[in-house]
């Protein structure tokens, strides 16, 4: 008896093992046409002044980071800069990547199911590629409580790269943005 059930053991954490590496195999190469660093304008919403948009997507082990800032030259004797970055690991579900800071997080017991446990103070992040689209999307409240959704949807077009970022609360679209930049030319080494 006892045999049999280190038998099974060692069966499940071999099909464990299997299973795992078969999923961090078949991510690879997802992501990768999305590598480097883009440059360009947005506009956010109409008549306002256009904003420097900077987005940097490199790979780390089993994922990849984000890391992307606007600029805005409402005043250019005082530029504002705001700066994100984010990094992203695989999920079982081939196209979609979790934030690492989430899957690390003590707050909610699973990063496959964030509802349940407490409600998080954190964003809820993660990203999704389909086809020549990289989505982050960011999940949170309002301080009132109402469900606050962002959305950054990043399209491939050769060299270029086009931003469709999105601002929803309650469902109902509360701000906008497109972009459009161009993949940085590689310097030899």
């Amino acid at each position: 008896m006892e045999g049999d059930a280190m038998n099974r053991i060692q069966v499940i954490s071999c099909v464990i093992a299997l299973l795992w590496s078969g999923i961090a195999a078949a991510g690879d190469g997802i992501v990768e046409k999305f590598f480097g660093s883009f440059s360009g304008t947005s506009t956010w919403g109409s008549g306002l002044t256009p904003r420097d948009i900077n987005v940097v997507i490199q790979p780390l082990e089993h994922g990849f980071n984000v890391s992307w800032d606007t600029i805005s030259l409402r005043d250019p004797r005082n530029p504002k800069r705001k700066t994100h970055a984010v990094d992203f690991v695989k999920t079982p579900d081939q196209t979609l990547y979790v934030s690492k800071a989430h899957k690390d997080r003590t707050d909610v017991p699973l990063a496959s199911d964030p509802l349940q446990g407490p409600m998080p103070k954190a964003p809820l992040i993660w990203a999704r590629v389909n086809d020549n689209t990289l989505s982050l999307y960011a999940f949170e409240r309002t301080d009132d409580g109402r469900p606050d959704v962002q959305a950054y949807h990043r399209t491939l077009h050769g060299d270029k790269m086009k931003l469709h970022f999105i601002r929803y609360i309650e469902g109902k679209a509360v701000k906008q943005a497109k972009g459009k930049m161009r993949r940085a030319k590689e310097r030899a080494k």
